[in-house]
């Protein structure tokens, strides 16, 4: 029975370790928006990826920033 709760301690660290961990990658990764600046953004037409129909882009613009952002056609 002690081994068993030694084991089970073990674990949560490992497992605490890890969650630690994965959690700085993702704020790492992140880069600061520049979103904040801009209140008016303008969006285009959203342009079908294929066919008439379904997924595809759209460009957004707000002063000089472009930028292109997923839409729908239904």
């Amino acid at each position: 029975m002690r081994s068993l709760f030694s084991i089970a301690l073990v674990l949560l660290v490992v497992l605490m370790i890890t969650v630690e961990a994965s959690m700085k990658k993702k704020e790492k990764g992140k880069e600061p928006k520049a979103d904040a600046e801009c209140s008016e953004w303008q969006y285009g037409k959203c342009v079908p990826n294929s066919g008439d129909c379904g997924a595809g882009i759209r460009e957004a613009t707000c002063n000089e920033q472009t930028k292109k952002t997923k839409c729908k056609v239904p």
